[in-house]
């Protein structure tokens, strides 16, 4: 090769806000879960190699789901409420959430490698029929249920940050027969490790390794928002709705409040912005600029679409003004 190949590599952090506003109950883990398995590990893996430049795109209610689970809210999720309840007080109806949702991992990486938490799968079943949940519930032992609430909470720990915590090394080497003791440190390392996310990320910033840049603040397709009629702009015959929807103020809100919500978490304004789903066109584009942004990114069938042209490799891998 004559010349150095650049690429660059931009990591999309998001999930949905699955807190309920109201009641503030929250269903689904997976803000927590990504946080101990994902958000701080891909950063702890770069600082070893500091010409290595990355990008990572972070929502801003992501950054607020991360703070929820902290002090002073110290909120909770109801895998996490599960999770904590002694397994000597569960009901059948939170054995059979456990059973029914505590084996989420992927299997060939999170569950077969580890002999317990694979056998508490076989003891289950790949699959289970309404009708059979008597049966597979009378199975299972008090401990067999300790084991599955601390094997779920403990394979969703990175394995290398795991390897790095004496005492998550020796739980998993120990793999069965765990205690109400050994299973809250699982569940206190989860708190440990959010509470570290936002942080890392500021601190990479800070040294330059890498580039912070948001989304709108609830992740909604921003095109749509702006006006409804936008879809036809990529899809003609799309069928639409009788009654039209158009709310750029919406989108500016979003737009805003994402910008003042990463200022306030990272200590510096981003540059750059993720449309979600990469979805753009002219008003977006305006809103951007109208917030100073610097670049904005989508895909290459986008690129295409826009400037009207087959596909040209002349045009690839270099920006657009």
């Amino acid at each position: 090769m004559s010349h150095p190949l650049y690429i660059a590599f931009m990591w999309h952090m998001h999930q949905p806000y699955y807190r309920d506003l109201v009641t503030g109950a929250c269903s689904m883990p997976w803000v927590r879960l990504h946080a101990t398995k994902d958000y701080l590990d891909m950063l702890k893996r770069l600082e070893p190699f500091p010409t290595i430049h990355q990008t990572f795109n972070v929502v801003p209610s992501l950054l607020d789901q991360l703070e929820e689970y902290l002090p002073p809210a110290n909120r909770s999720d109801e895998f996490l409420e599960l999770s904590r309840k002694p397994a000597g007080q569960l009901s059948e109806q939170d054995q059979r959430f456990l059973l029914s949702w505590f084996f989420l991992a992927n299997p060939e990486r999170m569950i077969k490698p580890h002999p317990r938490y694979h056998d508490l799968l076989a003891k289950r079943g790949l699959h289970v029929n309404e009708e059979d949940w008597p049966a597979v519930q009378k199975r299972f032992r008090l401990n067999d249920y300790l084991d599955l609430q601390v094997w779920f909470n403990l394979v969703w720990i990175d394995p290398w940050l795991r390897q790095k915590d004496a005492r998550l090394s020796a739980l998993e080497a120990k793999g069965a027969h765990f205690t109400e003791e050994e299973k809250r440190y699982v569940l206190d390392q989860h708190t440990a490790l959010i509470a570290q996310v936002i942080p890392a990320y500021r601190q990479a910033a800070q040294r330059g390794q890498i580039e912070l840049t948001t989304s709108p603040y609830y992740h909604p397709i921003m095109p749509l928002l702006c006006d409804l009629r936008a879809a036809l702009t990529a899809l003609p015959h799309l069928p639409m709705p009788s009654t039209g929807f158009r709310h750029p103020e919406d989108a500016r809100w979003h737009l805003q409040q994402g910008l003042a919500r990463h200022q306030a978490a990272f200590g510096q304004p981003p540059r750059g912005l993720w449309p979600p789903e990469g979805s753009v066109s002219e008003e977006v584009v305006r809103l951007a600029l109208d917030a100073n942004m610097s670049w904005i990114a989508t895909d290459e069938e986008i690129l295409w679409r826009t400037l009207k042209i087959s596909r040209a490799a002349s045009q690839l891998y270099r920006p657009h003004l």
